[in-house]
């Protein structure tokens, strides 16, 4: 128990400088487009919060699925250990299948909070990339109608404007990956 307490604490650890690097990273690749085109990178900005917006709400999933797992992997730990301390009672009472099952319940509902942190994770990594693409359309269309950029900028800005959306993205990925081994952290730190 302790040992995964400290494996998912450095894992936790480890996406915290990972964030701040996606952070960093993002600020420089907004700062070159902004020095391209302002009034573009802006809009394209807006745009990415509004339309990302909804992403709050599997935050919060995430987020719960997180606590379930910890707290779900620590019920099953406990039962577990009671039952192989006290075999013996659990068989001259007869409770051995009982304590099984409710052990197997527990993996059960363990393995269903992990399976809703990769679906919500899973989307929430993918939507970025997404809105990227529809962006590129958007903008290509804005430039074309607005020639605020000529064609080797337009390019340059799309490369930097796709690193961004990639930072975001792996930025949105990091935040899933730390929300939920969040507790577990707290937890060792209470130790």
């Amino acid at each position: 128990l302790f040992n995964e307490r400290t494996g998912t604490a450095s894992g936790t650890m480890l996406g915290l400088q990972g964030a701040t690097m996606q952070v960093t990273a993002a600020v420089f690749l907004f700062g070159s487009m902004a020095y391209l085109s302002p009034k573009l990178t802006l809009f394209c900005l807006f745009i990415l919060v509004v339309l990302s917006w909804p992403l709050r709400k599997f935050d919060k999933k995430i987020a719960h699925a997180g606590t379930e797992v910890s707290k779900e992997w620590t019920d099953i730990s406990s039962n577990l250990v009671l039952g192989i301390k006290n075999l013996l009672l659990l068989q001259i009472y007869g409770t051995r299948k009982l304590e099984f099952d409710k052990t197997l319940n527990g993996l059960k509902r363990h393995n269903h909070h992990y399976y809703t942190y990769f679906k919500y994770a899973g989307i929430k990594f993918a939507v970025p990339q997404v809105l990227g693409v529809i962006l590129i359309c958007l903008i290509t269309w804005i430039v074309h109608q607005t020639q605020i950029l000529s064609t080797a900028n337009l390019i340059t800005y799309f490369y930097l404007f796709v690193r961004f959306v990639q930072m975001f993205s792996d930025l949105s990925k990091t935040s899933s990956t730390l929300l939920v081994n969040w507790p577990q952290l707290v937890e060792l730190m209470e130790w």
